[in-house]
């Protein structure tokens, strides 16, 4: 009789797990999708690329439920454009997406500042080992500068 109670108990304790993952989840994706940073405002900033720093312009939006995104950078004068897809939402404050662009494809994990006004990041070529720099800060209108954002050329940034 104690091993039915303890198979009842235990069916009982995955349906409310499962149950709270499921209500957690959802409530991590309604705060998102309303969140400041999924208004396809662009972020102006850098990413680690090769042994070098370059500018990135990077965008989050909510398309059709989805949250996608895209992304330019800048290195040695030559601007290369990518998409952000397939993220899944990690907390209410952070991500994990995947990147795309000529060179290949990979993750991309976002932690978002308190009001969505700048993020930081980490790509790599899977979404569980990203450790290459990617960050961004709100701008209304960016634009690729000439030189990094400290006054040193990108080209000539080393990490």
């Amino acid at each position: 009789m104690s091993n039915i109670n303890a198979y009842k108990a235990s069916g009982i304790t995955a349906r409310f797990i499962g149950l709270s993952a499921f209500l957690l989840m959802t409530a991590c994706t309604t705060q998102l999708s309303s969140a400041k940073y999924l208004s396809g405002m662009p972020y102006m900033g850098t990413l680690q690329s090769g042994f070098s720093y370059s500018p990135v312009i990077t965008k989050f939006r909510v398309e059709k439920g989805e949250i996608v995104g895209s992304y330019s950078f800048k290195d040695r004068d030559v601007i290369t454009d990518g998409t952000i897809k397939d993220c899944q939402v990690e907390s209410p404050w952070s991500m994990v997406c995947t990147w795309q662009d000529k060179y290949g494809t990979g993750g991309l994990r976002v932690l978002f500042d308190s009001n969505g006004g700048a993020f930081s990041g980490f790509w790599g070529l899977e979404n569980d080992k990203t450790m290459i720099h990617w960050n961004g800060r709100q701008m209304s209108d960016p634009k690729f500068p000439e030189e990094a954002p400290n006054g040193v050329r990108s080209s000539n940034l080393t990490p």
